[in-house]
């Protein structure tokens, strides 16, 4: 057998932005959080997720940044 390159991988995500592999509890939202962007965005770089059937290890684009620090937890009342 030859071995033969391997064809450059495809591009999933337009550029200026990463892949994100979805995990188990994610939303819309809280990527959208986690990576100091909007739902609009993200939606935006990917047309062909439905919001509502985000599974894990689904892989998504989100836009080229690093997670911000996490959220301080809510005060209790």
């Amino acid at each position: 057998m030859g071995a033969y390159p391997r064809p450059p991988r495809r591009r999933r995500c337009p550029v200026g932005s990463r892949e994100y592999t979805v995990r188990r509890g994610d939303t819309l939202f809280s990527i959208a959080r986690d990576f100091n962007t909007t739902v609009a965005e993200l939606r935006r770089l990917n047309p062909r997720i439905n919001p509502n059937r985000l599974r894990p290890g689904q892989v998504i684009c989100v836009p080229r940044r690093e997670p911000g620090p996490p959220c301080p937890p809510c005060p209790r009342q």
